[in-house]
């Protein structure tokens, strides 16, 4: 469980009202704060970028709602568990899943057995290269301080993540507990919570980033099975995840 702005009282008013609005036979299983007010960017009057998962069957896989809670902004985002799993080991989507680590509020239990069954066999698929090159190359024809933030994170995640082991979304407190020297960060932060894009620089954003990567490709060596989506590797793949999905659906009441 992750440290969060929200107290208690409001966490408990945000998941009645939750699950009220899912309704009975749908409990609840997580629900982690993502977005800006995560990454570490985001300024007094953003919203509040929720994500979470609930048990249902033969429903939806996947729920939005965007409104006020007890007068708070909420984008919220839920998905059903076998939505998350299928996302995270058939269709590996490295920000559905990442979005629901350092949860603020968990079912008994659940977010134990998430981490065992679920982060500990998939890490490694949320980072690809291509998803690193990706972004930078969104940068290279859209230089705004939002698009340089996101490129800063998803290099910082694998680079921290291979030295630390955690996965953490905070990408001011990796650059601390890590004692980087970067100054990007700051600057595209000030610019894009005051608009002044002139403080967010490109030379620097680009030679921070072009040792970050090289960082990145120095630590984050290790070749998983299943990034192999040829022949066996595949198919091995497929096998292994079958097995962990009965495993831990065995100890998962949903």
């Amino acid at each position: 469980m992750s440290s969060t702005p929200l107290d208690s009282n409001t966490i408990e008013i945000i998941v009645n009202k939750i699950q009220e609005m899912l309704g009975p036979g749908r409990p609840l299983l997580l629900l982690s704060l993502t977005g800006s007010r995560a990454f570490g960017w985001a300024g007094d009057d953003y919203d509040y970028d929720i994500h979470g998962i609930f048990c249902a069957q033969q429903w939806f896989d996947y729920v939005h709602y965007g409104g006020h809670i007890e007068n708070m902004p909420i984008d919220l985002n839920l998905h059903s568990l076998e939505h998350v799993l299928y996302m995270a080991f058939y269709h590996p989507s490295a920000e559905t899943v990442l979005n629901l680590t350092e949860p603020f509020w968990s079912a008994p239990g659940f977010y134990e057995l998430f981490e065992r069954y679920i982060l500990a066999n998939v890490n490694k698929l949320f980072f690809y290269e291509f998803t690193v090159q990706s972004e930078l190359h969104r940068l290279t024809y859209n230089f705004h301080p939002r698009t340089a933030l996101h490129a800063y994170r998803v290099l910082l995640y694998p680079i921290y993540w291979a030295k630390t082991g955690k996965l953490v979304k905070n990408i001011y407190r990796i650059i601390e507990e890590l004692g980087l020297e970067l100054k990007g960060p700051y600057e595209c932060r000030e610019a894009y919570q005051t608009g002044q894009k002139e403080k967010c620089r490109k030379d620097v954003v680009s030679a921070e980033l072009g040792r970050l990567y090289e960082e990145y490709k120095a630590v984050f060596t290790a070749k998983d099975p299943s990034t192999d989506w040829d022949g066996a590797g595949y198919r091995d793949w497929y096998a292994r995840a079958e097995k962990i999905i009965k495993q831990f659906k065995s100890e998962v009441k949903c």
